[in-house]
């Protein structure tokens, strides 16, 4: 049985394509835990004697 035609067009994805979105979602989250680690390395305040 063939699918019905939908009724609405559907919208392109952000950026052309889904894996370009993907890409820079993998990136993004890479800089920000990247980001995260040299601020807790930069500014580590060691607790307590050494």
């Amino acid at each position: 049985m063939p699918t019905p035609a939908p009724t609405e067009p559907t919208e392109p994805p952000p950026l052309g394509s889904w894996p370009r979105v993907y890409v820079l979602v993998g990136a993004l989250a890479a800089a920000v835990m990247a980001a995260l680690w040299w601020f807790t390395e930069r500014f580590h305040v060691p607790l307590g004697p050494p």
